[in-house]
């Protein structure tokens, strides 16, 4: 599966010829904004993706279309919920609820409005259909409920599936990369706000920031180390000292270097040595910067102020 770079359409024909990308991207009712949270990448990158100019790695493509072939088989099932319910009420007109911002919150359902509207059609599509003995049923939306009732039975089949719809997260087949997520993010800007941290190979008279040089280390037992490690208790998983390092490179002075910088700066530290925790691009003839850079340099933007204001408070950490 992969996208075509270029499309050979007659000069009359009405649209631009579609790519994968774009493909699975609109049926998944996600705006470039939503898709960009949604595969951890910048928005740029989905543009690329998009119009063609850079190919969807593989496995974001196949985990994607994995999820968007699960909504539609959830569809079809939580049309046949309302069907019957319908059924047995003898009614003809049915409403399907929207989630209210807390559902959203605890079952990390998407907050895309381009989501619901798509998920919700095919529900409607399904439902208006219906099957010979019991006839099509009509659907609207109706506002969101804290309860559960007939209006939003689909959120517990959803909620079931125990995916997680905000964002893809991934370790890929060599255990080599981590794609990080919103979870991620939101743990490394308070461990920062907290200072909960420490500096190695830092001299006074030297704070520059370069490979193999000084770096800041910060504490981390992510979610999957088990699964990794599954002969392991979970004391025995605390004591592999796991952490996040914060590699800067020297060269670096503002955030502003830091989000055009080309190498990642965040690294998993794991058992058996240094891993990426997040890495984006396919290969050298595709490299774009990730949006590890750009989301690293806005957590030190919000909690420091600048790259100097994080220099001088590591500093004080020596």
């Amino acid at each position: 599966m992969s996208d075509d770079m270029s499309l050979d359409l007659p000069n009359e024909y009405p649209f631009k010829g579609p790519t994968t990308a774009s493909c699975l991207i609109q049926a998944l009712g996600l705006s470039q904004t939503d898709a960009a949270v949604f595969f951890s990448v910048r928005r740029d990158t989905i543009k690329k993706w998009q119009s063609g100019k850079m190919n969807m790695p593989e496995v974001l493509l196949e985990r994607g279309f994995e999820r968007l072939s699960l909504l539609m088989k959830l569809a079809a099932e939580i049309a046949q919920d309302y069907v019957e319910h319908a059924h047995n009420e003898s009614i003809y007109v049915a409403y399907i609820g929207l989630p209210t911002t807390e559902q959203m919150r605890r079952g990390m359902l998407p907050s895309s409005k381009g989501f619901y509207e798509t998920f919700f059609g095919m529900i409607m599509a399904h439902a208006q259909s219906g099957d010979d003995s019991k006839g099509g049923l009509t659907m609207a939306i109706c506002e969101p409920s804290e309860d559960l009732d007939s209006t939003n039975m689909w959120l517990p089949r959803l909620l079931a599936e125990d995916i997680d719809w905000s964002c893809i997260s991934m370790v890929d087949e060599d255990d080599l990369c981590v794609r990080a997520d919103l979870d991620f993010y939101a743990f490394l800007r308070e461990q920062l706000k907290a200072l909960k941290f420490t500096a190695k190979g830092m001299t006074e008279q030297n704070l520059e920031w370069a490979s193999g040089g000084p770096f800041i280390d910060i504490p981390y037992l992510p979610d999957w180390l088990h699964e990794a490690h599954p002969e392991l208790s979970e004391p025995e998983l605390e004591l592999l000292d796991t952490h996040i390092r914060l590699r800067i490179p020297g060269y670096a002075k503002t955030t502003d270097q830091l989000r055009g910088d080309n190498e990642a700066t965040i690294f998993f530290v794991g058992p058996d040595g240094i891993i990426p925790v997040f890495d984006a691009t396919e290969g050298p003839e595709d490299a774009d910067m990730n949006a590890l850079n750009a989301a690293l340099a806005q957590i030190i933007d919000d909690v420091f102020g600048s790259m100097e204001a994080l220099w001088l408070t590591v500093q004080k950490q020596v």
